[in-house]
């Protein structure tokens, strides 16, 4: 049979015949056998393709590399012959490959959990085998016999990137597969070695695929041969995965075949099987796990899983890791971009994100555009990650612990001017943080939404406070739901009435994540708006739902220019969508300022047009904000900081309203009188 598979003449035959029935009898035959042609082929059965010995090309086999040190760039997509990684990325680092299994892609969950995990170490690089277009469902026999195409790209990859590269090494890179990927590895590792002279030194087997591959032959399957060191993780052997050792080292877990909490399905049995390599990156301490939640019991600092990266003007696109210790001298800011000469700013996620949350970065951007900063930024999301939040509050302290240590590093650099700013738990956490610097008193921390679950009834020393800094100001946009209602810093602004947030009841968004999102928005536009979070004066929050509290009262900016030793409780109207500020309010309302206009020049306003025109309802442009600036200081027309017969307020046509004269009150009146004409036609 197997000198039959390998004639060339039945091959051909059985390829030009029209019968599918035939291309798949070979396909199998050859599965069972083990056997290979000596030529090309390449044929389909329905949704199923079918490659052996074909040319590389990115179209059915990508390769992708990610980058821990440039994790906003995303994957790269590398040439499948020749090809060349960008010159940011150090190839000298840590280096890993992935290969997913049938059925996967590039964004394969258990494959992606993987990555991220890597992902979260310094200095590493994750390379990526997309071969989906191989290994589709529901084309299990094709996707079996897809693997030796697979492995053969995946070794001229390797070669070439070797070639361009000569900093990498091949042979040092750690090979991670998951099912059918597992035995891709086993044909790259041997292509390599057939190609170069080498093999990998390490293959990691991830519940390795059983069905077609209940074989005797080695070269049809990871073994002990395929590596220096191959060591395989079973989780459901017999069924999916193969049960017989494979390595050099086998882990059956839990049995290795059926997997707890996969009672219901079976089919998720090998799923489970790459959980253990992302906890697996992580060094052993003192910690415990109830599902995918992890509670800190008694771990020092430094703790991997709490990483600091800084960026300055020196590098504003390059996060730089800053390894913090117990001393300065077993620290590395010395040795980075850290400038003592500049302001510090340290800012925190919170429950369920990372460091990369799309406001939080927006900060980066803007504060390097305004001026020289250190920007610390935290990522904890290893500790706070959903849907563990009740695991995450417990962790807060000790998070608040490790970032002390990066406080007190910075201190004695000779730095005090720190800021902190934190978002939701992460507010919370800034005070775990100042009781572990004390008697060092913090000059500032902003707290954005402070979280509420399971800081209701907490002590002072549990939760922000105005006695974690000297000064604590704090933006609420969701309280009562996700976020505190309750006052908690030195001053605290209530945004839109601090519960729901305008703009967040569209496109099918969830309006709570929404608003409480909005105080981190808020916050980055705050760094260099020129319009400014203007916020009237409260006594309380009672006060403001009585409607006690006239916008009138005694204004005060919120957000980075917010002024030190500002005191009370203040709130703030915004825009629905960015730009959200909308500036300082300037005295009466319009209507009020419109008639004050024509009382000066003796004009009066037809009852009826004022009845059904409220000044400015029928004018088309009226409620164009882009005309409007707000604030005093941004009023090309303002003369004067107070109030008073100079006051400036460009309302029409930007001309300041000192300035209209009758040519522009009868213009706007001539305009009004026409379209109550055509309304009263219309009635």
């Amino acid at each position: 049979l197997g000198a039959c598979l390998r004639n060339e003449a039945f091959l051909k035959m059985c390829h030009n015949l029209p019968s599918n029935s035939c291309r798949l009898a070979v396909l199998l035959l050859t599965i069972f056998v083990g056997c290979f042609p000596t030529t090309a082929h390449e044929f389909t059965i329905g949704p199923c393709q079918f490659q052996y010995l074909e040319p590389c090309t990115s179209k059915t086999i990508a390769f992708y590399v990610f980058s821990s040190e440039h994790p906003k760039d995303g994957p790269v997509l590398l040439d499948s012959i020749d090809p060349h990684v960008p010159e940011h990325i150090r190839l000298n680092h840590t280096n890993k490959l992935i290969v997913h299994g049938y059925g996967g892609s590039i964004d394969f969950n258990a494959t992606k959990m993987i990555r991220k995990a890597y992902l979260r170490k310094p200095n590493t690089n994750v390379f990526i085998v997309d071969w989906g277009k191989l290994s589709r469902l529901p084309c299990y026999p094709t996707a079996a016999f897809n693997t030796k195409q697979a492995g053969e790209c995946t070794a001229t990859f390797l070669i070439g990137l070797q070639a361009n590269h000569p900093e990498f090494s091949t042979r040092d890179l750690h090979a991670i597969g998951f099912s059918l990927g597992a035995h891709v590895l086993s044909f790259t590792s041997n292509a390599l070695e057939k190609s170069i002279g080498v093999r990998f030194r390490r293959i990691t087997g991830l519940d390795p695929a059983l069905p077609f591959f209940a074989t005797a032959r080695p070269h049809w399957k990871l073994d002990q041969g395929d590596a220096d060191f191959v060591d395989v993780i079973h989780t459901n052997a017999g069924v999916y995965g193969k049960i017989e050792t494979c390595g050099h080292v086998d882990f059956y877990m839990n049995g290795g075949q059926n997997q707890p909490g996969c009672e219901n399905d079976q089919t998720l049995s090998f799923l489970p099987s790459c959980r253990p390599v992302p906890v697996s990156v992580k060094k052993g301490r003192s910690s415990f796990t109830i599902g995918n939640c992890v509670w800190v019991v008694d771990r020092p600092c430094p703790d991997s899983d709490i990483r600091f990266y800084l960026f300055t003007r020196s590098n504003p696109d390059d996060r730089q890791y800053i390894h913090i210790d117990e001393t300065w001298e077993q620290s590395n800011l010395s040795s980075s971009y850290f400038n003592p000469s500049h302001p510090v700013k340290v800012i925190i996620h919170g429950y369920n994100a990372d460091m990369f949350l799309t406001p939080l970065i927006n900060m980066k951007g803007e504060y390097l555009s305004r001026a020289n900063y250190n920007l610390f930024y935290v990522d904890w999301s290893d500790l706070a990650h959903g849907p563990c939040y009740p695991s995450a509050v417990h962790n807060t302290r000790h998070v608040g612990k490790c970032i002390g240590q990066l406080v007190q590093r910075i201190i004695d650099a000779g730095t005090d001017n720190i800021h902190l700013v934190g978002f939701s738990l992460g507010a919370q956490v800034t005070n775990y943080v100042s009781t572990t610097v004390r008697p060092f008193r913090l000059k500032r921390i902003t707290g954005l939404d402070p979280a509420m679950p399971l800081f209701i009834t907490a002590a002072p020393d549990d939760k922000l406070d105005p006695t974690d800094a000297e000064f604590v100001d704090v933006i609420h946009t969701n309280a009562l739901v996700q976020g505190k209602i309750e006052r908690c810093g030195h001053v605290d602004f209530y945004v839109n009435g601090g519960i729901l947030q305008p703009g967040c009841w569209g496109s099918g968004q969830n309006p709570m994540a929404c608003s409480h999102h909005r105080a981190p928005d808020y916050y980055a536009e705050s760094i260099r708006s020129l319009t400014g979070f203007w916020g009237w004066s409260c006594q309380s929050y009672v006060y403001y739902l009585l409607g006690f509290c006239p916008q009138n009262n005694a204004q005060v900016i919120a957000g980075e220019d917010c002024p030190t030793g500002t005191e009370g409780m203040f709130m703030i109207t915004t825009n629905p969508a960015s730009p959200f500020a909308i500036g300082r309010w300037a005295g009466f309302s319009i209507p009020q300022k419109k008639d004050a206009i024509l009382n000066k020049h003796g004009l009066n306003r037809d009852p009826f047009i004022s009845d059904i025109d409220q000044w400015g309802k029928l004018d088309s442009s009226f409620n164009n904000v882009d005309h409007f600036p707000t604030p005093y200081s941004q009023d090309p027309n303002h003369q004067g900081s107070q109030g008073g017969e100079d006051d400036e307020w460009p309302y029409f046509n930007h001309v300041g309203t000192s300035d209209l004269t009758k040519e522009h009150i009868r213009k706007i009146l001539e305009q009004t009188n026409h379209a109550t004409v055509v309304t009263r036609c219309q009635r």
